[in-house]
């Protein structure tokens, strides 16, 4: 399985304290769902291979220090880095992979998440993805979210290198309708913009397991949805308004 999920927000003057508050909530948040019930775990390794960690819920004060401990690292090498990234993933990873990482500061202000398994007991069931993307878009309001199998972003997406599709499942900081995306399976509002689905099942795109049906048809729906006007540029995102 190979699907990451990339939610762009509106950039933030936060303190780390501040970030670290907002990642726990998140975390919290997307325990109530199906796909992330078994809560989270965050490795804080001195050597590779090490499994030493931490449940985030459980030791916030860990992942505070965590986030600070990195900090240091990062300004040992860069003196004016101020940069943020906190991640954690699913505690038993033999059963799934599921990993989120927050980013802020000098980095660009988004969330992502990867999924490198199916659910053990639930599979690769959309509506586990929309819960997901529920959530998120709960939580910060993106400028723009995409959910997609990640050898199309590179591959097959048919618009200009700096204009952001959807993939597999995207979120839109507006207003559509089914009939504005007939090429679309699932044209939903949510959470004050639209959830668009671009078919009705998990598909993947690599050597080997290409749905090309589902490939062409997610291809369909991002040529429309640039028509709309409402697919930014990383241009767009970088002034951090888009969708406002």
């Amino acid at each position: 399985m190979d699907l990451t999920l990339v939610s762009r927000l509106p950039d933030t003057a936060q303190s780390i304290a501040s970030g670290v508050d907002l990642f726990l909530d998140l975390l919290r948040l997307l325990t109530t769902t199906p796909l992330c019930r078994d809560g989270w775990f965050t490795a804080t390794p001195t050597f590779e291979g090490d499994p030493s960690g931490f449940d985030p819920l459980a030791s916030p004060e860990k992942l505070l220090a965590e986030a600070n401990e990195r900090l240091a690292r990062s300004r040992q090498q860069f003196a004016d880095w101020a940069g943020y990234r906190l991640r954690s993933k699913q505690p038993v990873p033999q059963r799934a992979v599921y990993e989120a990482e927050y980013w802020w500061g000098e980095y660009p202000h988004m969330l992502n998440m990867d999924f490198r398994k199916p659910h053990p007991q639930y599979g690769t069931d959309p509506q586990l993805y929309l819960a997901v993307i529920n959530v998120i878009t709960s939580w910060q309001r993106p400028m723009h979210l995409y959910m997609t199998p990640t050898r199309y972003q590179m591959n097959d997406h048919p618009l200009d290198r700096q204009r952001n599709g959807i993939g597999w499942i995207g979120w839109l900081p507006f207003t559509l309708t089914p009939a504005d995306v007939p090429e679309a399976h699932l044209v939903q509002l949510m959470n004050g913009g639209t959830v668009v689905m671009t078919w009705p099942a998990f598909w993947q795109a690599h050597e080997g397991a290409r749905n090309e049906a589902a490939i062409r048809r997610a291809q369909d729906v991002e040529i429309r949805l640039n028509l709309l006007g409402v697919l930014p540029t990383s241009d767009d995102l970088a002034g951090g308004n888009w969708g406002r």
